[in-house]
């Protein structure tokens, strides 16, 4: 259309097919072959989608041919080449074209199922990628932070995390909108995300339960095996909130043997959070079918956990008391059965598709938060019951609730997803000399795995202290 416009007299400056004049057209091709985190899963970002789906392309093979035609005219990007070559086909390129399509693409690999660390600027996602050179989905490692601003289809989940592993969502954003047909609690609130609620309130652009807060990225360095990715957000709805930041590291212990044995990582997750008199620590692992916590739990019967549990599924509200290194344990769900007309499926088979095998180890995603002895531990199952789309959950949400006068807190925990047996055995704090208390504290931590690996972690705000560790 706009070149025929042009070729009609028209001036050229309004021509939005060229690519020169509007660079953002031959920004939007690569901006959709980086939808993907752990090579192929989509973003769980807002609306709708699957937490137990298998990874899916952004693209459309039978339609988005001449988009990566022009899109290789454009800019002659190699990716675009090997998508020609081995999705497209040559379509309306001419065969001289084509010669120079198959020319780039010589040499190249699937530029999703080997995408490697990113940050998706505008969209707003950050990701560390571990494993990327193997083509099996099972020896990948992924963890996606969230910094896009969005309304309408979106979640009050700015800075929420995704976990990757084993080819598999070890804990997934749930999808869904506004409607509780989607899932109760309303999967758009901040409690059902990883995240930190503030004074009982979802984190969002006002008083719109779909419009996210505002995040943006600080730090992200992806060195290999030990990737690091550092944000911050703001929410029109939380003035009181001074300082709402989260930092993650992804820990490579073993890369596995590119066969039987996948590779073993976890992810050091700092959140710091000051201002409000309600901080609720939040987190949900795998779809499960068997939940395990170290704060001996009973029936939720106090005023607050019965009022903060209510929308949860009835008879699954419980509360505790937090011990200095809280532990909680989800099992990935392989068993499928029918319970209370909630139709469970095997998650991951669902997810592995043809490389399930049901001989392979059992997958679990454990976390543990330190440093909250004494807080609140509140407990309870996130459900969807949607018969006609087949959307069918119930599995537990951890949540730690501290309450006081302008409260200012620091979040430390680990998040492990393995297979058959935990491969971290050792983990605790250190003491810190000269540490600030609250969110600004500073943070020491070791961790002793079963590969005879020992990493001493620490994180600190400030860059004129000068600490001692343990």
């Amino acid at each position: 259309l706009f070149r025929g416009y042009v070729r009609a007299g028209g001036a050229p400056r309004y021509n939005l097919a060229d690519p020169k004049r509007h660079p953002r057209l031959s920004a939007m091709p690569d901006a959709v072959l980086r939808l993907h985190v752990a090579s192929g899963f989509r973003p769980g970002v807002g609306d709708v989608m699957d937490l137990q789906g298998a990874p899916i392309r952004a693209y459309d093979a039978a339609k988005h041919g001449p988009f990566y035609a022009n899109a290789w005219r454009w800019t002659r990007d190699p990716r675009y080449a090997w998508l020609l070559v081995h999705v497209f086909g040559q379509g309306a390129l001419s065969d001289a074209e084509w010669t120079a399509v198959c020319d780039a693409a010589a040499g190249q690999r699937d530029p999703v199922l080997h995408g490697g660390s990113q940050v998706l600027e505008g969209f707003g996602f950050a990701t560390l990628e571990e494993g990327t050179a193997s083509a099996d989905y099972r020896h990948k490692n992924a963890v996606m932070l969230q910094t896009g601003i969005g309304s309408g289809h979106a979640h009050c989940e700015t800075l929420n995390y995704e976990v990757f592993a084993h080819g598999l969502r070890m804990s997934s954003d749930l999808g869904g909108r506004a409607s509780s047909m989607y899932g109760r609690p309303q999967v758009m609130a901040t409690r059902v995300h990883n995240l930190v609620e503030v004074d009982e309130r979802s984190h969002n652009g006002g008083t719109a339960e779909n419009a996210t807060g505002i995040g943006w990225i600080e730090a992200w360095k992806p060195y290999p095996e030990a990737q690091l990715v550092q944000a911050s957000g703001r929410a029109e709805s939380h003035p009181q909130v001074s300082r709402y930041s989260r930092t993650l590291a992804q820990i490579v212990c073993d890369p596995g043997n590119g066969s039987n044995r996948t590779p073993s990582a976890y992810v050091f997750d700092l959140f710091r959070v000051a201002g409000g008199s309600v901080h609720t620590w939040c987190f949900h692992g795998a779809v499960s079918e068997a939940f395990q916590c170290n704060a001996p739990l009973q029936s939720a019967t106090s005023a607050t956990a019965s009022n903060y549990l209510s929308r949860y599924y009835p008879g699954s509200q419980r509360e505790g008391v937090a011990p200095d290194a809280l532990e909680a344990v989800w099992k990935l769900r392989r068993k499928e059965e029918t319970v209370d007309g909630f139709v469970f499926q095997n998650a991951e088979k669902k997810m592995l598709g043809s490389l399930y095998d049901p001989a392979a180890p059992e997958k679990f995603t454990k976390v543990t938060l330190f440093g909250h002895a004494g807080d609140t531990v509140l407990v309870g199952n996130w459900w969807s019951k949607m018969v006609s789309g087949g959307r069918f959950f119930n599995f537990p949400f951890l949540h730690v609730r501290a309450e006081g006068a302008a409260l200012s807190h620091v979040y430390p925990a680990l998040v492990e997803p393995y297979a058959g047996e935990p491969f971290v055995r050792e983990k605790r704090m250190l003491a810190v000399e000269g540490a600030e208390p609250g969110a600004e504290a500073p943070v020491a931590m070791r961790v002793r795995t079963v590969f005879g690996q020992t990493d001493l972690l620490f994180s600190g705000i400030r860059t004129d202290a000068v600490y001692r560790v343990e």
